[in-house]
């Protein structure tokens, strides 16, 4: 989590009070954030869109096993709410060939 914005490509800072970054990450990058979800923030919520839902089921699903969609390339889309450091966060990883593109979110804490 902390070299995040070693890996930023793009910030953008939208109107109200949530911020946008966004970045391409390489695979293994992404691989790692999520063993750094597990251990260091307060997952809330995480959905998952596959590619073959007749294998693997589309919405709700643990960190697990989007982390398992994404390395067995069956994920499209992942998204994962969280708390870290005292703040509500929403890190969505769209898998592309060998990278994926992350955009993620600090939400009001009433979110």
């Amino acid at each position: 989590m902390s070299d995040y914005t070693q890996r930023e490509t793009k910030t953008e800072e939208q109107s109200g009070e949530a911020q946008v970054y966004s970045g391409r990450w390489a695979r293994d990058q992404v691989i790692l954030l999520f063993e750094e979800l597990s251990r260091g923030t307060a997952i809330k919520q995480v959905q998952l869109r596959s590619r073959f839902p007749d294998q693997m089921a589309n919405g709700v699903a643990s960190l697990e096993d989007a982390r398992a969609a994404f390395v067995s390339d069956h994920a499209t889309a992942i998204q994962i709410r969280y708390e870290y450091q005292d703040a509500l966060w929403c890190d969505t990883i769209l898998p592309e060939q060998g990278s994926a593109q992350v955009i993620r979110t600090q939400l009001p804490m009433e979110y």
